[in-house]
């Protein structure tokens, strides 16, 4: 049996696939930014000094969240490159 996740008849967004990279992604920014607000002393600060620190400390969080655009391109390309092999038979 061959396990097709990119299966052509299905739109896009209807794939398992797409949505599993997108939930592993955010599970994975809310982990590590649930560590970082728990292990550093943070303090609200709502000016622009505040909005650099916050920029400064969550950088790795919001590194892995900007993966998300080109990982779904990629599963976008796939599929897309699915949808044409489908139609040449």
């Amino acid at each position: 049996m061959k396990l097709n996740m990119f299966n052509p008849e299905k739109s896009f967004l209807h794939l398992r696939i797409v949505w599993l990279a997108i939930f592993c992604l955010l599970m994975i920014t809310g982990i590590v930014s649930l560590t970082i607000i728990y292990y550093t002393p943070l303090v609200w600060d709502l000016s622009s000094n505040g909005f650099n620190s916050f920029i400064s400390v969550f950088r790795f969080p919001l590194g892995i969240l900007t993966l998300i655009i080109p990982i779904v391109a990629l599963l976008a390309a796939n599929h897309r490159s699915e949808q044409g092999n489908r139609m040449s038979y």
